[in-house]
Protein backbone atom coordinates (compact mmCIF):
# COMPACT_ATOMS: atom_id res chain seq x y z
CA UNK A 1 0.00 0.00 0.00
CA UNK A 2 1.19 3.29 -0.69
CA UNK A 3 0.61 6.64 1.71
CA UNK A 4 0.50 8.46 -1.85
CA UNK A 5 -2.80 10.68 -2.53
CA UNK A 6 -4.89 9.11 -5.27
CA UNK A 7 -6.48 11.03 -8.19
CA UNK A 8 -10.13 9.79 -8.00
CA UNK A 9 -12.38 11.32 -10.38
CA UNK A 10 -16.05 11.23 -9.46
CA UNK A 11 -18.61 10.96 -12.60
CA UNK A 12 -22.08 11.88 -11.96
CA UNK A 13 -24.93 12.76 -14.64
CA UNK A 14 -28.66 13.73 -13.75
CA UNK A 15 -30.42 15.44 -11.45
CA UNK A 16 -29.18 17.28 -7.98
CA UNK A 17 -30.18 13.72 -6.71
CA UNK A 18 -27.37 11.84 -8.96
CA UNK A 19 -24.85 14.68 -8.39
CA UNK A 20 -24.80 15.16 -4.69
CA UNK A 21 -24.07 12.09 -2.74
CA UNK A 22 -20.70 11.89 -5.37
CA UNK A 23 -20.26 15.76 -3.63
CA UNK A 24 -20.61 13.49 -0.10
CA UNK A 25 -18.38 10.82 -0.76
CA UNK A 26 -15.79 13.36 -2.39
CA UNK A 27 -15.86 15.21 0.36
CA UNK A 28 -15.18 11.86 2.49
CA UNK A 29 -12.01 11.36 0.57
CA UNK A 30 -10.65 14.46 0.75
CA UNK A 31 -10.67 14.47 4.13
CA UNK A 32 -9.18 10.97 3.81
CA UNK A 33 -5.87 12.66 1.76
CA UNK A 34 -7.51 11.96 -1.76
CA UNK A 35 -7.44 14.51 -4.74
CA UNK A 36 -10.86 14.18 -6.16
CA UNK A 37 -12.22 16.12 -9.15
CA UNK A 38 -16.21 15.58 -9.65
CA UNK A 39 -17.21 15.61 -13.53
CA UNK A 40 -20.39 16.71 -14.13
CA UNK A 41 -22.75 19.32 -16.49
CA UNK A 42 -22.44 23.20 -15.82
CA UNK A 43 -25.61 23.44 -14.05
CA UNK A 44 -23.90 21.16 -11.16
CA UNK A 45 -20.62 22.97 -11.00
CA UNK A 46 -21.80 25.28 -8.32
CA UNK A 47 -23.03 22.79 -5.83
CA UNK A 48 -19.60 20.39 -6.31
CA UNK A 49 -17.48 23.60 -5.77
CA UNK A 50 -19.77 24.28 -2.49
CA UNK A 51 -18.68 20.83 -1.08
CA UNK A 52 -15.32 22.07 -1.62
CA UNK A 53 -14.51 20.36 -4.51
CA UNK A 54 -12.86 20.50 -7.76
CA UNK A 55 -15.53 20.61 -10.73
CA UNK A 56 -14.54 19.86 -14.15
CA UNK A 57 -17.93 20.79 -16.61
CA UNK A 58 -18.19 18.90 -19.63
CA UNK A 59 -21.58 19.48 -21.39
CA UNK A 60 -24.33 21.94 -21.28
CA UNK A 61 -26.88 21.22 -18.58
CA UNK A 62 -29.94 18.96 -19.58
CA UNK A 63 -32.40 20.98 -18.44
CA UNK A 64 -31.73 23.19 -20.98
CA UNK A 65 -33.30 20.49 -23.44
CA UNK A 66 -35.72 19.13 -21.27
CA UNK A 67 -37.57 22.13 -20.61
CA UNK A 68 -38.78 22.24 -23.97
CA UNK A 69 -42.17 22.09 -23.87
CA UNK A 70 -42.12 19.13 -26.53
CA UNK A 71 -40.80 16.56 -23.99
CA UNK A 72 -43.17 17.92 -21.36
CA UNK A 73 -46.00 15.02 -21.89
CA UNK A 74 -42.64 12.74 -22.12
CA UNK A 75 -41.75 13.24 -18.27
CA UNK A 76 -45.23 14.45 -16.97
CA UNK A 77 -47.25 11.22 -17.73
CA UNK A 78 -44.45 8.67 -17.09
CA UNK A 79 -46.10 5.99 -15.77
CA UNK A 80 -48.82 6.02 -18.49
CA UNK A 81 -46.61 6.69 -21.45
CA UNK A 82 -46.35 3.88 -22.92
CA UNK A 83 -44.45 2.89 -26.17
CA UNK A 84 -46.07 6.40 -27.22
CA UNK A 85 -43.07 7.46 -25.43
CA UNK A 86 -41.06 5.89 -28.07
CA UNK A 87 -41.30 8.78 -30.63
CA UNK A 88 -40.24 11.41 -28.35
CA UNK A 89 -37.59 9.56 -26.84
CA UNK A 90 -35.86 9.40 -30.33
CA UNK A 91 -36.57 12.83 -30.92
CA UNK A 92 -34.85 13.46 -27.30
CA UNK A 93 -31.86 11.63 -28.10
CA UNK A 94 -31.33 13.63 -31.12
CA UNK A 95 -31.65 16.83 -29.58
CA UNK A 96 -29.17 15.54 -26.93
CA UNK A 97 -26.89 14.11 -29.39
CA UNK A 98 -23.90 17.03 -29.81
CA UNK A 99 -24.29 17.71 -26.10
CA UNK A 100 -23.82 13.55 -25.29
CA UNK A 101 -20.93 13.46 -27.60
CA UNK A 102 -19.09 16.54 -25.89
CA UNK A 103 -19.90 15.05 -23.05
CA UNK A 104 -18.16 11.78 -23.36
CA UNK A 105 -15.45 13.15 -25.06
CA UNK A 106 -14.57 15.34 -22.22
CA UNK A 107 -15.51 12.38 -19.62
CA UNK A 108 -12.25 10.91 -21.48
CA UNK A 109 -9.99 13.05 -21.04
CA UNK A 110 -10.72 13.34 -17.52
CA UNK A 111 -10.77 9.50 -16.86
CA UNK A 112 -7.17 9.58 -19.09
CA UNK A 113 -5.43 11.55 -15.71
CA UNK A 114 -7.23 9.86 -12.77
CA UNK A 115 -5.86 6.55 -10.69
CA UNK A 116 -9.59 5.57 -9.59
CA UNK A 117 -13.12 6.32 -11.16
CA UNK A 118 -16.22 6.06 -10.08
CA UNK A 119 -19.67 6.90 -12.29
CA UNK A 120 -23.02 6.50 -11.88
CA UNK A 121 -25.26 4.77 -13.85
CA UNK A 122 -25.81 8.02 -16.35
CA UNK A 123 -21.82 7.91 -17.14
CA UNK A 124 -21.49 4.11 -17.17
CA UNK A 125 -19.63 4.90 -20.75
CA UNK A 126 -16.74 6.53 -17.61
CA UNK A 127 -16.58 2.70 -16.50
CA UNK A 128 -15.89 1.39 -20.04
CA UNK A 129 -13.01 3.97 -20.14
CA UNK A 130 -11.45 3.14 -16.80
CA UNK A 131 -11.98 -0.63 -17.62
CA UNK A 132 -10.21 -0.28 -21.28
CA UNK A 133 -7.05 1.99 -19.55
CA UNK A 134 -6.90 -0.73 -16.79
CA UNK A 135 -8.00 2.07 -14.41
CA UNK A 136 -10.10 0.30 -11.07
CA UNK A 137 -13.38 1.81 -10.83
CA UNK A 138 -16.84 1.74 -8.99
CA UNK A 139 -20.04 1.89 -10.38
CA UNK A 140 -22.24 3.36 -7.53
CA UNK A 141 -26.04 2.55 -8.26
CA UNK A 142 -28.27 5.46 -5.90
CA UNK A 143 -31.47 3.14 -6.65
CA UNK A 144 -32.11 -0.85 -7.58
CA UNK A 145 -31.22 -1.28 -10.69
CA UNK A 146 -29.26 -5.17 -10.39
CA UNK A 147 -31.31 -7.95 -12.33
CA UNK A 148 -33.33 -9.89 -9.44
CA UNK A 149 -36.46 -12.48 -10.11
CA UNK A 150 -37.71 -10.29 -6.53
CA UNK A 151 -38.75 -7.43 -8.27
CA UNK A 152 -39.20 -5.27 -11.44
CA UNK A 153 -36.67 -2.56 -12.10
CA UNK A 154 -37.03 0.62 -10.13
CA UNK A 155 -36.88 2.66 -13.12
CA UNK A 156 -40.11 1.17 -14.43
CA UNK A 157 -41.72 1.63 -10.62
CA UNK A 158 -40.83 -1.97 -9.50
CA UNK A 159 -44.13 -3.32 -9.99
CA UNK A 160 -43.90 -7.21 -9.59
CA UNK A 161 -44.25 -9.02 -13.29
CA UNK A 162 -43.33 -12.26 -11.58
CA UNK A 163 -40.47 -13.54 -11.54
CA UNK A 164 -39.50 -14.00 -15.29
CA UNK A 165 -41.37 -10.35 -15.92
CA UNK A 166 -39.05 -8.70 -13.66
CA UNK A 167 -35.80 -10.51 -14.72
CA UNK A 168 -36.69 -9.16 -18.20
CA UNK A 169 -37.51 -5.70 -16.98
CA UNK A 170 -33.74 -5.48 -16.35
CA UNK A 171 -33.23 -5.60 -20.08
CA UNK A 172 -35.06 -2.49 -20.77
CA UNK A 173 -31.49 -1.21 -20.17
CA UNK A 174 -30.24 -2.02 -23.41
CA UNK A 175 -32.60 0.33 -25.50
CA UNK A 176 -30.14 3.05 -23.90
CA UNK A 177 -27.48 1.82 -26.51
CA UNK A 178 -29.71 2.94 -29.69
CA UNK A 179 -30.42 6.53 -28.13
CA UNK A 180 -26.55 6.96 -27.76
CA UNK A 181 -25.92 5.54 -31.22
CA UNK A 182 -24.48 8.70 -32.18
CA UNK A 183 -22.51 9.87 -30.12
CA UNK A 184 -21.08 6.40 -29.38
CA UNK A 185 -19.72 5.86 -32.84
CA UNK A 186 -17.95 9.15 -33.24
CA UNK A 187 -16.22 7.93 -29.75
CA UNK A 188 -15.22 4.66 -31.05
CA UNK A 189 -14.36 6.22 -34.39
CA UNK A 190 -11.42 8.22 -32.59
CA UNK A 191 -10.26 4.51 -30.92
CA UNK A 192 -12.30 4.68 -27.58
CA UNK A 193 -15.41 2.92 -25.77
CA UNK A 194 -15.09 -0.40 -27.77
CA UNK A 195 -16.90 -2.15 -25.35
CA UNK A 196 -19.90 0.42 -25.28
CA UNK A 197 -21.98 -2.24 -28.06
CA UNK A 198 -24.97 -1.62 -29.63
CA UNK A 199 -27.14 -3.47 -26.72
CA UNK A 200 -25.42 -3.98 -23.97
CA UNK A 201 -26.98 -3.56 -20.59
CA UNK A 202 -25.39 -0.27 -18.94
CA UNK A 203 -25.51 -1.35 -15.54
CA UNK A 204 -24.60 -4.86 -15.53
CA UNK A 205 -21.93 -4.22 -18.61
CA UNK A 206 -18.01 -4.87 -17.13
CA UNK A 207 -19.40 -5.37 -13.51
CA UNK A 208 -16.90 -7.48 -11.15
CA UNK A 209 -18.13 -10.65 -10.60
CA UNK A 210 -15.80 -11.02 -7.03
CA UNK A 211 -14.37 -8.93 -4.82
CA UNK A 212 -13.39 -9.40 -1.06
CA UNK A 213 -15.31 -6.43 -0.08
CA UNK A 214 -18.76 -7.39 -1.32
CA UNK A 215 -20.92 -7.74 1.60
CA UNK A 216 -24.91 -7.06 2.26
CA UNK A 217 -23.88 -4.01 4.61
CA UNK A 218 -20.75 -2.49 3.22
CA UNK A 219 -18.25 -3.98 5.64
CA UNK A 220 -15.28 -2.47 5.02
CA UNK A 221 -12.57 -4.75 2.85
CA UNK A 222 -11.37 -7.81 4.85
CA UNK A 223 -7.47 -7.54 6.28
CA UNK A 224 -5.16 -8.63 3.80
CA UNK A 225 -7.19 -8.73 0.95
CA UNK A 226 -4.93 -8.26 -2.52
CA UNK A 227 -5.05 -6.71 -5.72
CA UNK A 228 -5.18 -9.26 -8.74
CA UNK A 229 -8.10 -10.74 -10.33
CA UNK A 230 -10.75 -9.22 -7.53
CA UNK A 231 -10.12 -6.15 -8.51
CA UNK A 232 -10.61 -6.72 -12.60
CA UNK A 233 -13.84 -4.77 -13.87
CA UNK A 234 -16.19 -2.77 -11.92
CA UNK A 235 -17.09 -2.83 -8.30
CA UNK A 236 -20.96 -2.51 -7.97
CA UNK A 237 -21.91 0.01 -4.94
CA UNK A 238 -25.15 0.29 -3.54
CA UNK A 239 -26.03 4.17 -1.82
CA UNK A 240 -29.34 3.12 -0.51
CA UNK A 241 -30.48 1.50 2.66
CA UNK A 242 -31.11 -2.45 3.04
CA UNK A 243 -33.68 -1.17 5.82
CA UNK A 244 -35.99 0.53 2.61
CA UNK A 245 -34.84 -1.86 -0.14
CA UNK A 246 -33.38 -4.93 1.29
CA UNK A 247 -30.63 -6.82 -0.95
CA UNK A 248 -31.82 -9.62 -3.26
CA UNK A 249 -30.28 -13.56 -2.92
CA UNK A 250 -30.21 -13.67 -6.66
CA UNK A 251 -28.04 -10.56 -7.94
CA UNK A 252 -25.90 -11.69 -10.96
CA UNK A 253 -23.51 -9.95 -9.06
CA UNK A 254 -21.39 -9.18 -5.20
CA UNK A 255 -22.65 -5.75 -4.66
CA UNK A 256 -21.53 -3.45 -1.61
CA UNK A 257 -24.65 -1.93 -0.09
CA UNK A 258 -23.51 0.86 2.24
CA UNK A 259 -26.66 2.99 2.77
CA UNK A 260 -27.93 5.98 2.10
CA UNK A 261 -24.96 8.99 1.66
CA UNK A 262 -25.95 11.65 3.81
CA UNK A 263 -24.81 15.80 3.52
CA UNK A 264 -24.76 16.43 7.18
CA UNK A 265 -24.94 20.56 7.99
CA UNK A 266 -21.82 22.66 8.57
CA UNK A 267 -20.72 23.63 12.44
CA UNK A 268 -23.06 26.24 13.22
CA UNK A 269 -25.45 25.94 10.32
CA UNK A 270 -28.65 27.20 10.45
CA UNK A 271 -32.15 27.73 8.47
CA UNK A 272 -33.02 31.35 7.04
CA UNK A 273 -34.40 33.81 9.70
CA UNK A 274 -37.97 34.03 7.84
CA UNK A 275 -38.20 30.03 7.93
CA UNK A 276 -37.59 30.02 11.46
CA UNK A 277 -40.29 32.60 12.26
CA UNK A 278 -42.55 30.70 10.44
CA UNK A 279 -41.82 27.53 12.17
CA UNK A 280 -42.34 29.27 15.60
CA UNK A 281 -45.58 31.22 14.69
CA UNK A 282 -47.85 27.73 15.12
CA UNK A 283 -47.63 23.88 15.51
CA UNK A 284 -44.67 22.43 12.84
CA UNK A 285 -45.98 22.78 9.42
CA UNK A 286 -45.76 19.96 6.37
CA UNK A 287 -42.78 20.79 3.62
CA UNK A 288 -44.02 20.61 0.23
CA UNK A 289 -41.55 20.21 -2.67
CA UNK A 290 -40.84 18.46 -5.82
CA UNK A 291 -37.07 18.87 -6.20
CA UNK A 292 -35.33 19.13 -9.55
CA UNK A 293 -38.80 17.61 -11.08
CA UNK A 294 -39.06 20.18 -13.88
CA UNK A 295 -42.62 19.79 -15.64
CA UNK A 296 -46.23 20.24 -14.96
CA UNK A 297 -45.38 23.19 -12.78
CA UNK A 298 -48.64 24.70 -13.64
CA UNK A 299 -51.15 22.17 -12.51
CA UNK A 300 -49.02 21.05 -9.72
CA UNK A 301 -49.10 24.72 -8.46
CA UNK A 302 -52.74 24.71 -8.98
CA UNK A 303 -53.13 20.98 -6.91
CA UNK A 304 -50.91 21.95 -4.27
CA UNK A 305 -52.39 25.62 -3.58
CA UNK A 306 -56.31 24.15 -3.69
CA UNK A 307 -55.35 21.12 -1.72
CA UNK A 308 -53.88 23.49 1.00
CA UNK A 309 -56.80 25.38 0.63
CA UNK A 310 -59.03 22.67 1.54
CA UNK A 311 -57.08 20.99 4.53
CA UNK A 312 -56.32 24.61 6.02
CA UNK A 313 -52.96 23.61 7.91
CA UNK A 314 -49.61 25.47 7.68
CA UNK A 315 -47.09 24.36 4.84
CA UNK A 316 -43.57 25.21 3.79
CA UNK A 317 -43.35 25.24 0.04
CA UNK A 318 -40.30 24.90 -2.25
CA UNK A 319 -40.31 26.17 -5.19
CA UNK A 320 -38.40 23.67 -6.83
CA UNK A 321 -36.81 23.79 -10.30
CA UNK A 322 -40.21 23.24 -11.80
CA UNK A 323 -40.97 26.64 -9.91
CA UNK A 324 -43.98 26.30 -7.85
CA UNK A 325 -45.93 29.55 -8.40
CA UNK A 326 -47.80 30.13 -5.30
CA UNK A 327 -48.21 33.37 -4.32
CA UNK A 328 -45.35 35.44 -2.36
CA UNK A 329 -45.08 34.81 0.84
CA UNK A 330 -45.45 38.38 2.89
CA UNK A 331 -43.26 38.81 6.12
CA UNK A 332 -45.76 37.03 7.92
CA UNK A 333 -45.71 33.86 5.71
CA UNK A 334 -48.78 34.93 4.52
CA UNK A 335 -49.17 34.23 0.79
CA UNK A 336 -50.65 37.17 -1.36
CA UNK A 337 -54.74 36.14 -1.39
CA UNK A 338 -54.75 33.94 1.09
CA UNK A 339 -58.06 35.61 2.36
CA UNK A 340 -58.98 35.34 -0.63
CA UNK A 341 -62.24 33.13 -0.99
CA UNK A 342 -62.05 29.38 -2.47
CA UNK A 343 -62.73 29.22 -6.33
CA UNK A 344 -63.36 27.17 -9.04
CA UNK A 345 -60.40 25.99 -10.82
CA UNK A 346 -61.63 23.67 -13.20
CA UNK A 347 -60.30 19.74 -13.83
CA UNK A 348 -58.03 20.63 -11.68
CA UNK A 349 -59.89 20.22 -8.79
CA UNK A 350 -60.86 16.44 -9.37
CA UNK A 351 -64.50 15.31 -8.48
CA UNK A 352 -66.74 13.37 -6.30
CA UNK A 353 -67.89 14.30 -3.08
CA UNK A 354 -67.03 16.73 -0.22
CA UNK A 355 -64.54 14.93 1.98
CA UNK A 356 -63.38 16.01 4.93
CA UNK A 357 -59.68 17.41 5.16
CA UNK A 358 -58.74 17.25 8.59
CA UNK A 359 -59.88 18.42 11.99
CA UNK A 360 -60.99 22.06 12.50
CA UNK A 361 -58.35 22.10 14.62
CA UNK A 362 -55.84 21.62 12.33
CA UNK A 363 -56.66 24.46 10.67
CA UNK A 364 -53.96 27.40 11.12
CA UNK A 365 -54.97 30.81 11.03
CA UNK A 366 -54.66 32.59 7.46
CA UNK A 367 -52.12 34.58 8.04
CA UNK A 368 -49.21 32.51 9.11
CA UNK A 369 -50.10 29.58 7.27
CA UNK A 370 -48.49 29.51 3.61
CA UNK A 371 -44.21 30.08 3.37
CA UNK A 372 -43.34 29.98 -0.17
CA UNK A 373 -39.24 29.14 -0.27
CA UNK A 374 -36.26 28.23 -2.13
CA UNK A 375 -33.76 25.13 -1.44
CA UNK A 376 -33.44 24.24 2.22
CA UNK A 377 -31.25 22.07 3.63
CA UNK A 378 -33.08 18.81 4.28
CA UNK A 379 -31.39 17.85 7.64
CA UNK A 380 -32.02 21.44 9.08
CA UNK A 381 -35.87 21.43 7.84
CA UNK A 382 -37.69 18.14 7.76
CA UNK A 383 -36.98 17.25 11.55
CA UNK A 384 -38.69 20.41 12.16
CA UNK A 385 -42.13 19.42 10.26
CA UNK A 386 -45.30 17.32 10.70
CA UNK A 387 -44.55 15.49 7.28
CA UNK A 388 -42.93 15.64 3.87
CA UNK A 389 -45.23 15.66 0.95
CA UNK A 390 -42.20 15.31 -2.31
CA UNK A 391 -41.95 13.55 -5.47
CA UNK A 392 -39.80 10.62 -4.10
CA UNK A 393 -36.45 11.15 -5.19
CA UNK A 394 -34.31 8.64 -3.19
CA UNK A 395 -32.18 11.88 -1.85
CA UNK A 396 -35.58 13.64 -0.29
CA UNK A 397 -37.06 10.17 0.84
CA UNK A 398 -33.56 9.10 2.83
CA UNK A 399 -33.61 12.86 4.67
CA UNK A 400 -37.60 12.78 5.35
CA UNK A 401 -37.24 8.68 6.90
CA UNK A 402 -33.83 9.86 8.54
CA UNK A 403 -35.83 12.42 10.05
CA UNK A 404 -38.55 10.41 11.07
CA UNK A 405 -41.61 11.57 9.21
CA UNK A 406 -44.47 10.62 7.30
CA UNK A 407 -44.08 10.17 3.94
CA UNK A 408 -46.58 11.55 1.70
CA UNK A 409 -45.53 10.51 -1.89
CA UNK A 410 -46.30 11.82 -5.62
CA UNK A 411 -43.84 10.17 -8.08
CA UNK A 412 -43.39 11.88 -11.32
CA UNK A 413 -40.82 9.69 -13.33
CA UNK A 414 -38.19 7.16 -12.78
CA UNK A 415 -37.52 5.30 -9.39
CA UNK A 416 -39.70 7.78 -7.71
CA UNK A 417 -42.63 5.58 -7.60
CA UNK A 418 -40.89 2.70 -6.51
CA UNK A 419 -39.37 4.59 -3.40
CA UNK A 420 -43.33 5.28 -2.90
CA UNK A 421 -44.23 1.80 -2.87
CA UNK A 422 -41.59 0.80 -0.37
CA UNK A 423 -42.15 3.48 1.90
CA UNK A 424 -45.81 2.33 1.55
CA UNK A 425 -44.72 -0.88 2.45
CA UNK A 426 -42.63 -0.14 5.62
CA UNK A 427 -45.57 1.44 7.16
CA UNK A 428 -43.63 5.06 6.78
CA UNK A 429 -46.77 6.28 4.26
CA UNK A 430 -49.76 5.45 1.95
CA UNK A 431 -49.48 3.87 -1.46
CA UNK A 432 -47.96 6.35 -3.69
CA UNK A 433 -50.21 8.03 -6.31
CA UNK A 434 -48.77 10.14 -9.51
CA UNK A 435 -48.50 13.67 -9.56
CA UNK A 436 -49.77 13.77 -12.28
CA UNK A 437 -52.93 11.91 -11.57
CA UNK A 438 -53.95 13.39 -7.68
CA UNK A 439 -56.31 15.84 -7.24
CA UNK A 440 -56.45 18.19 -4.53
CA UNK A 441 -59.28 16.65 -2.67
CA UNK A 442 -56.74 13.61 -2.40
CA UNK A 443 -53.91 15.61 -1.80
CA UNK A 444 -55.88 17.32 1.54
CA UNK A 445 -56.83 13.75 2.73
CA UNK A 446 -53.35 12.23 2.21
CA UNK A 447 -52.15 15.53 3.91
CA UNK A 448 -54.24 15.29 6.70
CA UNK A 449 -53.88 11.79 7.44
CA UNK A 450 -50.01 11.89 7.32
CA UNK A 451 -50.12 14.40 9.77
CA UNK A 452 -52.63 12.07 11.96
CA UNK A 453 -50.54 8.86 11.77
CA UNK A 454 -48.86 7.77 14.80
CA UNK A 455 -47.90 4.65 13.39
CA UNK A 456 -46.02 5.83 9.95
CA UNK A 457 -44.39 8.00 12.27
CA UNK A 458 -43.44 5.42 13.93
CA UNK A 459 -42.73 3.21 11.18
CA UNK A 460 -40.61 6.42 9.73
CA UNK A 461 -38.85 6.06 13.03
CA UNK A 462 -38.11 2.74 13.36
CA UNK A 463 -36.70 2.78 9.24
CA UNK A 464 -34.56 6.15 11.12
CA UNK A 465 -32.99 3.69 13.97
CA UNK A 466 -31.49 1.56 11.19
CA UNK A 467 -30.72 3.94 8.72
CA UNK A 468 -28.88 5.18 11.75
CA UNK A 469 -26.55 1.47 11.67
CA UNK A 470 -25.32 1.61 8.46
CA UNK A 471 -22.20 2.74 7.16
CA UNK A 472 -22.66 4.85 4.59
CA UNK A 473 -19.85 6.66 2.79
CA UNK A 474 -17.38 5.72 5.06
CA UNK A 475 -17.98 2.17 3.41
CA UNK A 476 -17.70 4.03 0.06
CA UNK A 477 -14.56 5.28 0.92
CA UNK A 478 -13.25 2.37 2.55
CA UNK A 479 -13.35 0.40 -0.89
CA UNK A 480 -11.76 3.72 -2.89
CA UNK A 481 -9.29 3.42 -0.42
CA UNK A 482 -8.66 -0.61 -1.42
CA UNK A 483 -8.71 -0.11 -5.22
CA UNK A 484 -6.37 2.77 -5.34
CA UNK A 485 -3.82 0.70 -3.01
CA UNK A 486 -4.01 3.67 -0.33
CA UNK A 487 -2.72 3.34 2.73
CA UNK A 488 -3.89 0.17 4.54
CA UNK A 489 -8.02 -0.17 4.19
CA UNK A 490 -7.77 -2.84 6.21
Amino acid sequence: MSDSPRRVLLVSFGTRGDVQPFCVLGRALVARGHAVRVVTTRDFAGLVRRFGLDAAEVGAPFAEVLRDPDFDGLFHGYFSAGLRAVPRLRALSRRLGRHLTDLMRGTLEEVRRADVVVYNPFAYFAGEFARESGRPSLAVLCQPMLPTGRESLSLLGGRDLGRLGNRLSYESLRLLGPLMRRPVGALRREGAGRGLRLLTNPVTRGLAEAHPAATPFGRPPAAGAQAGPARAGSHAVLAYSAALSPPAPDWPVPATQTGFWFADPEPGAALPEAVERFLGQGPPPVFIGFGSMLWGARRNTEVVRRALELWGGRAIVAAGAGGLALPPSGPDGTPAGDHAPAQDHGPAQGHGPAQDHGPARDRAPPGHRILTVGALDHALVFPRVAAVVHHGGAGTTAAALRAGRPNVILPMLGDQLYWGRRVAAVGAGEAPVPLAQVTPEELARRIAQACAAPRARAAAAAVAAAMAREPGVAAAADLVDWLSGFRDAA
